[in-house]
């Protein structure tokens, strides 16, 4: 189809259209956003491919993920955090973010091994991609629980679990590439690098937020937190951490009216960004290939079991660490595991020979986890955070 084909503005109409609605029913109060935004999205796409046969405005990039929609998210969540709540809940949010995203890996990878995936370095890949929480819709789903600890440690771990996950990732590739397997060696080698990565992007993150100082304003700020965040990516480090810790550091050395101006565009465009993305990962739904749908299945119990094996386990020694939490607390943060774009984006990227297994895999439980996250939260909020 030639670029300036007709069509091609009019799918972006309707994309446009599908933005103004999500956003419309958001307001409303509907949920979950990320199920719906989905389903509009899967539908249109479907459409446009029946009648002009391109689906272009609803391709799900990768790249144009990471380093475009999903920044302001982030940047505006860092905005929020406020250092003085956070006290007693950030070394639970890392303990999650790092050892349970690394824990939960290893289950679904034996889930999948279990299940028929012979290799077990592609069984480990899978998990690897299915380990971390989505940031985007972990996000939008905390709106309805309040001002309370838990809901940090889950936003927070959701933040910070994807350096791990991607390091996880990489290796997982750099070991099929070259037909080993990894070794004891290898496997404390990634949480060594993973957690050295950390800390070089909370370091970044700080140094931005203050060279911009009391000098910030919203354009400078934005553009400046999306300078980070590339620059983390592009040496291997987080720049979801950096960008996060660039939010939270703005908070300090900005003055309370610049700050509060930064706030409200980054959420704008935070908002826009998520809309966006809710409905361009529909398009990523034509790509299942149903022989796969029956490991997906699989993939869904394992990732469910893993979580909760691994937030009750990290949970209780956090809580032998002096961190208070109760098995309510820990019960609703178990059912709070649900997988999104950051997924999509590393199963896009896997390569063409393992691509339509590990895709439908992904989509399979990014659908699973908004439903069932969607429905425990609903059930678990009004019982465990009423006024």
């Amino acid at each position: 189809m030639a670029l300036g084909h007709p069509a091609i503005g009019l799918e972006w109409v309707v994309v446009t259209f599908l933005m103004a609605l999500i956003m419309l029913l958001k307001q409303k109060g509907y949920t979950p956003v990320s199920g719906y935004g989905m389903a509009l999205g899967a539908i249109v796409c479907w459409l446009s491919g029946l009648v002009v046969n391109s689906t272009e405005p609803l391709k799900f990039e990768p790249e144009q993920f990471m380093y475009i929609l999903l920044p302001p998210i982030v940047l505006y969540s860092g905005l929020k955090f406020d250092w003085s709540e956070a006290k007693g809940t950030l070394g639970t949010s890392l303990t999650l973010a790092w050892c349970g995203t690394i824990g939960t890996a290893m289950w679904i990878s034996l889930g999948m091994y279990a299940a028929g995936v012979e290799e077990w370095i592609v069984a480990f890949w899978i998990g690897a991609i299915l380990s971390p929480t989505d940031p985007v819709g972990t996000l939008d789903q905390m709106k309805s629980v309040g001002n309370v600890p838990i809901r940090l440690i889950i936003e927070h771990e959701s933040l910070l679990n994807d350096a791990v996950a991607v390091m996880l990732v990489h290796t997982s590739s750099r070991a099929w590439e070259l037909s080993i397997t990894m070794t004891k060696s290898e496997s404390m080698e990634i949480m060594t690098v993973a957690i050295g990565m950390a800390v070089l992007s909370f370091l970044i993150g700080l140094f931005s937020a203050w060279v911009v100082g009391s000098n910030a304003t919203p354009t400078i700020a934005v553009v400046l937190g999306m300078f980070t965040f590339a620059l983390c990516e592009s040496i291997g480090a987080s720049g979801i951490i950096a960008l996060f810790v660039f939010g939270a550091a703005l908070r300090i050395f900005t003055g309370v009216e610049e700050y509060e101006r930064i706030n409200i565009m980054a959420e704008h465009i935070a908002e826009l960004s998520e809309t966006y993305v809710y409905v361009s990962i529909g398009g990523v739904v034509g790509h299942v290939k149903w022989s796969f749908v029956g490991l997906g299945l699989h993939a869904v119990v394992a990732c469910v079991v893993g979580r909760f094996i691994n937030v009750f386990v990290w949970g209780y020694l956090t809580r032998l660490c002096g961190s208070k939490w109760t098995t309510d607390e820990l019960l609703f943060t178990s059912s709070c595991g649900m997988r999104g774009a950051v997924s999509l984006a590393l199963a896009v990227s896997a390569p063409v020979e393992l691509k339509p297994m590990i895709l439908t895999v992904t989509l399979v439980e990014v659908i699973a986890s908004m439903v069932l996250t969607s429905i425990t939260t609903t059930l678990f909020v009004p019982v465990l955070f009423k006024e």
